[in-house]
């Protein structure tokens, strides 16, 4: 990629990538990478794309019709559309009829393309030759005569209709030839560039794009009327990386009055800009940080196989420099992230968000089925099937008004204060991303308490008024791929991106109604609460099941799934649990504001996608998992369950909740079918859907086989469930969950790995394996019934990764001050 960097182009095509499965990314300089898989059981084959950063937004489509063909679709502009069709063709050692159906392939794919310019390029393993008096299509200038797949090649272009470019230009034959023979000796023209409209302007190979490779890049300039300017215009290069300078910032925030205007949106934007121009006006330069991930030595070698000249006297230096190189630039590689990770590591910064940074690329869609099943590969395509998708999920099907709950605003809005303000920002985790306006949670913090007393001073005025601004009712969303299929959009959570200032706001507000949301909520409810956790239910769940097999009693638990829960209830439901849970009217009705007539953006490519939000609570909102409990609560209250549960101390305990985690606890299958029921029924009527296909039931053998319905569907029975990260079943059974700990454990150390074998210091490695590698060993072992057996695995796990870490050998025998004490 960095040879790219060194040239002028707009599409790179490529041949013989031989990648398993398939990529689509963006990298680190914004072009497009687009690699196809190769064929099954082979090492053969395997198409790709390069896409200049300038045109990736560009992009239509790009699809792998087979290992040997791709094909990458372009909008210029409103009227001109471009398809890019590269291929690999078989070699000359293939059976005639492999190369008469790869070129029904080919044209086959050419008539489907309804662009209007037309280009076939790559490693068609054919001599053309020159003109032949009664061709039209091919060119006077070859490098040699035509071969037999050359007559196939030239046949393809006089009835298809295709200009074939390489012959249409006189070069010199070292300008010409695209391919060597690995002893170096003979030279030919295997690779070709056609078009189906006389557009070229030149071709020929770029001799100083050196990849190691046997072939030689050929590289076509086309000219497409109107668009030459647009092709031809230059990425702007990035300004120099600076940083914010915190004590600069806090000093201009101070001459800066924050003056209020009578307008909220017009004092909103004034604010949001005084900020910025703070932030931009205070910016130092980054202190030198190394990005560049080859050294000096290895740009050395690579210059000097570029300046090499292909002889049949140099093959053999040429053979050997391209193997050093290969072996250096992945050396200098891997030396660049362990040392950027190490750095990390003795800094106490996150590992994970540092291998994120230094990341070379980042993946994007490829595909997505739309609402019929189908896959979608155009970009149009799957951003109208993203729109379709969220438009109905955020659709409320509700047309009646919401009653009026009789509850007053009591009194005035107790100003808020810049302690509160400075709280609340201080909470904030830095290096998240930004909203509409542009700003981070670091540059509030900057500007210091000048900004909170002019905070503080709005956020009482957005209450007292109970309005907001406008720019705070439009986000952006990004879809985080949970797991699962990718190509399904219900396997992707929407992450909103919003404005700072209205997440301080939030903050601010759930600040001062957390207590009373908390106190409304029972003790089966332990997610988003201070001094509950996952171990609480998880406790809670195994110390059930094994009393309930000790005493023989039946045990059925329903463990529930919601579709979309928190992007799923509506609106007024939310306003109205608030108020049955007393929190203050004057909160409630800000609130409300808040999320009264909200857009947001969908951006997967480069275009975006305006989506209404009818219901739901956004999630990326602080205070979202606190109205999504409250609506929780008020759906539990209204289901008649007193007489369903196992009794646990003269109370029946009926369920336990975890945000939107439930599990439903019965003797009977009847009384959970029952309860299942009811839940679904008052579920329905604030938004929320159940996931029967993703609902299972878990019972003992002491309880009855009858199958639980959720209306016509059975829900599935299963013997193990992970609940809360937990794998339970019914016996009891440590030696599965055992098994994925361990698991976790290596994973968890293979993302330390780099950086620990950087590390030198011995404190900080026990540091990162406890911070790391022993809460993914132990999770959850609070709970835990060890025996010798499994405690002995469990040591022999530690000790072992203790091993790597401190770079024993494997057969060494480890004594028992080895095992550390959280193990011990």
């Amino acid at each position: 990629m960095e040879e790219t960097e060194r040239i002028k182009f707009d599409v790179i095509g490529l041949c013989e990538t031989k990648r398993r499965k398939p990529l689509s990314c963006t990298w680190k300089n914004g072009a497009g990478v687009f690699l196809g898989s190769r064929r099954e059981n082979s090492t053969s084959g395997g198409i790709g794309f390069i896409v200049a950063p300038r045109l990736v937004q560009k992009i239509r489509q790009v699809s792998f019709p087979s290992h040997r063909i791709g094909v990458l679709d372009l909008q210029l502009d409103r009227k001109t559309k471009v398809s890019v069709i590269q291929i690999y063709a078989p070699t000359a050692d293939k059976d005639e009829a492999d190369h008469t159906d790869f070129y029904d392939e080919v044209r086959e794919t050419a008539a489907k393309c309804r662009s209007y310019y037309k280009i076939i390029s790559g490693d068609f393993n054919a001599c053309v030759g020159p003109k032949r008096p009664y061709e039209a299509f091919i060119g006077p200038h070859s490098l040699e005569e035509r071969n037999e797949a050359g007559e196939r090649l030239a046949s393809f272009c006089e009835t298809s209709h295709f200009y074939h470019g390489n012959s249409r230009f006189q070069k010199a034959e070292n300008r010409r030839w695209t391919y060597v023979s690995p002893n170096g000796v003979h030279k030919h023209e295997l690779d070709h560039i056609l078009c189906n409209r006389k557009v070229f302007t030149d071709v020929a190979v770029v001799p100083s794009f050196q990849t190691g490779s046997d072939h030689r890049l050929l590289r076509a300039k086309f000219h497409f009327n109107n668009i030459k300017a647009m092709l031809d215009r230059m990425a702007r290069r990035r300004p120099p990386p600076t940083i914010l300078d915190a004590d600069a910032a806090e000093r201009l925030a101070e001459l800066h009055d924050f003056e209020e205007l009578d307008s909220i949106d017009e004092d909103y934007h004034k604010l949001v800009a005084a900020i910025t121009s703070i932030k931009d006006g205070c910016r130092k330069k980054k202190p030198n940080h190394i990005t560049s991930r080859i050294t000096e030595e290895t740009r050395q070698l690579l210059e000097k196989r570029r300046n090499l000249k292909r002889t049949t006297h140099s093959h053999l230096e040429m053979t050997l420099l391209n193997r050093v190189c290969r072996e250096r630039v992945a050396k200098d590689h891997e030396a660049f992230t362990r040392k950027r990770l190490m750095e990390a590591a003795e800094s106490r910064t996150s590992i994970k968000l540092t291998a994120r940074s230094i990341a070379e690329y980042r993946q994007v869609i490829p595909c997505l089925k739309d609402s019929e099943g189908r896959k979608v590969t155009s970009r149009l395509g799957m951003e109208a099937a993203i729109k379709e998708y969220y438009e109905r999920l955020f659709h409320s099907p509700m047309t009646t008004a919401p009653s009026r709950l009789l509850t007053q605003r009591l009194g005035d809005t107790l100003p808020f204060t810049p302690s509160e303000v400075r709280h609340a920002v201080e909470l904030m985790p830095s290096g998240k991303c930004s909203g509409e306006d542009k700003l981070v949670a670091e540059d509030v913090r900057a500007c210091g308490h000048p900004l909170y007393v002019a905070l503080a001073k709005r956020f009482t005025r957005y209450v007292e008024e109970s309005r907001v601004p406008a720019a705070w009712k439009t986000s952006n969303t990004v879809l985080l791929h949970k797991k699962g299929d990718k190509e399904d959009l219900g396997n992707y959570r929407p992450i909103s991106l919003l404005p700072v200032l209205y997440k301080v706001f939030t903050r601010c507000l759930l600040a001062r109604i957390r207590r009373t949301l908390e106190e409304a909520q029972p003790v089966e409810q332990a997610g988003f609460r201070r001094s509950f956790s996952t171990i609480d239910h998880i406790a809670t769940c195994t110390r059930i099941i094994e009393a309930c097999r000790e005493h023989q009693m039946p045990l059925v638990m329903t463990f529930i799934d919601y579709c979309k829960a928190f992007d799923s209830v509506e609106h007024h439901t939310v306003w109205e649990s608030l108020l049955e849970q007393g929190v203050e009217r004057k909160y409630v009705d800000v609130l409300k504001d808040c999320y009264s007539n909200c857009t947001t953006k969908f951006r997967p490519f480069n275009r975006p996608i305006v989506v209404p939000i009818k219901k739901g609570v956004r999630q990326g909102d602080p205070i979202s998992p606190n109205l999504f409990s409250a609506v929780l609560e008020s759906v539990i209250r209204k289901c008649d369950w007193d007489d369903f549960g196992v009794n646990v101390n003269g109370r029946m305990l009926n369920h336990l909740r975890f945000a939107d985690d439930i599990v439903l606890l019965t003797h009977t299958p009847q009384e959970a079918e029952r309860m299942v029921h009811q839940l679904d029924e008052v579920g329905k009527k604030v938004g929320l859907q159940l996931n029967a296909k993703k609902t299972k039931v878990m019972r003992n053998r002491f309880a009855d086989p009858s199958a639980v319905r959720l209306s016509q569907t059975t829900l599935e029975d299963t013997d193990e469930y992970v609940y809360l990260g937990r794998l339970i079943n019914m016996t009891n059974d440590l030696k599965p969950e055992i098994i994925r700990r361990k698991r976790a454990a290596w994973a968890a150390y293979n993302t330390i790995k780099p950086a620990v074998s950087e590390i030198k210091n011995q404190k900080l490695r026990a540091e990162l394996f406890n911070s790391t590698v022993i809460p993914a060993l132990c999770y959850g072992s609070e709970t835990w019934t060890l025996t010798k057996a499994m405690e002995a695995q469990l040591k022999t796990t530690q000790a072992s990764i203790e091993r790597h870490m401190s770079r024993m050998l494997s057969n060494t025998r480890t004594t028992q001050s080895t095992v550390g004490p959280d193990m011990s």
